[in-house]
């Protein structure tokens, strides 16, 4: 009785390796993007810096505009074309396509020229991911220009009230998907508010005004608003491809274990990495950028593709992939019958990485490797 029961114990203690091991290599693939994202911005390289200025870069955003009195939708580009040798950046404003006006800011500073004040579309606020609280905290107020006259007078200057920091869900696809931001709120010199905004609150830029006119950005061009999603997604994809080729060469060759084990313990793996990947990234930080066919299709291929390694590899029953079954119906629901926009759709949920859980704890339970 004895001798069973210790054999019981270390049956279960070999399963409980089993998940936590795979749980650890799966954690650490995307901790290791994380870790570069912030090593390379602390550091502040070319293509992530720590703090970006928009007025030290050659670059075209552009804005959706309406003007609320005409009910006029029109395109706003704002290029700037950054001079070192003088100092400041030309910025030429454009509305539909015909020059509106042009302004000049500080090739350092990033503020209007002989002046100490920033414009609307851009002031610098510290990187969140460096410091959490951020240069700009609730109810921090400081003075802006608008050197266009989307909000009244040329170069009138107004208050820039910052409430609360949010998360919004943008559908453009080149602002790739969700973005930490502040709401703020826009008042005049008679203290009258004439709207509320959105600022980036990672690189600073002007995303969305709603009031008597409606903008909202809808592209950055080369200025790396999204720099951090960019590291961690291109890093990722390798260790998405690199962990379980390593898994499979390391327990193939080097523990020599039965082709049916490395074979399991390579496809536990992939579905983390995956899983990680599509929920935590593609679905949260990227949906925009790929749009609501590729993303759908993506995460119906990996449903047939987890299946069917759950079936084959692993030994046990397909049914604990419904998470990622349900992830995908209740979205369908929502975004073709009940016509809420796409944005939403997939944040419902982890389906594909708890539909990995599930698989890995039952490995765990049925058949432990490790």
């Amino acid at each position: 009785m004895t001798e069973v029961k210790q054999k019981s114990d270390s049956y279960e203690e070999k399963g409980w390796k089993t998940v936590l091991i795979i749980f650890l290599i799966v954690a650490t693939s995307y901790l290791i993007p994380i870790a570069i994202d912030y090593i390379s911005t602390f550091i502040g390289t070319a293509y992530n810096p720590t703090n970006p200025n928009i007025y030290k870069y050659s670059n075209e955003i552009i804005y959706n505009y309406r003007n609320g009195t005409k009910g006029e939708y029109s395109t706003l580009k704002i290029s700037s074309k950054p001079d070192q040798s003088k100092e400041y950046t030309s910025v030429i404003v454009e509305l539909n396509d015909n020059l509106l006006i042009t302004y000049e800011c500080e090739y350092n500073s990033g503020y209007m020229k002989n002046t100490e004040t920033y414009s609307i579309f851009w002031v610098f606020t510290l990187n969140n991911l460096l410091d959490p609280l951020g240069i700009l905290l609730e109810s921090d107020e400081i003075k802006v220009m608008d050197p266009v006259g989307i909000l009244g007078k040329v170069n009138e200057t107004y208050s820039m009230v910052f409430e609360e920091k949010t998360v919004i869900y943008d559908v453009a696809p080149m602002l790739f998907g969700a973005q930490y931001s502040f709401e703020v709120e826009l008042f005049n010199s008679n203290d009258r508010k004439l709207g509320s905004a959105i600022i980036d609150s990672t690189s600073g830029i002007l995303e969305i005004v709603d009031g008597t006119i409606d903008l909202e950005l809808i592209n950055p061009g080369i200025y790396p608003m999204s720099r951090h999603r960019l590291t961690i997604f291109g890093i990722l994809l390798f260790t998405v491809v690199l962990f379980p080729v390593g898994v499979y060469l390391y327990y193939k060759y080097h523990k020599k274990f039965e082709k049916e084990d490395y074979l399991a313990l390579t496809s536990l793996v992939a579905m983390g990495t995956s899983s990680v990947m599509i929920d935590f990234i593609l679905d949260v930080w990227m949906y925009a950028f790929f749009g609501i066919i590729f993303m759908y299709s993506l995460h119906i291929i990996f449903a047939i593709v987890y299946a069917l390694l759950s079936h084959q590899f692993l030994k046990v029953n397909p049914i604990w992939i419904t998470p990622l079954l349900i992830e995908m119906i209740f979205p369908i629901a929502l975004t073709l019958h009940a016509g809420v926009p796409f944005y939403p759709a997939l944040l419902v949920g982890v389906g594909s990485f708890s539909s990995f859980l599930f698989i890995l704890f039952r490995v765990g339970q049925k058949k432990p490797i490790l």
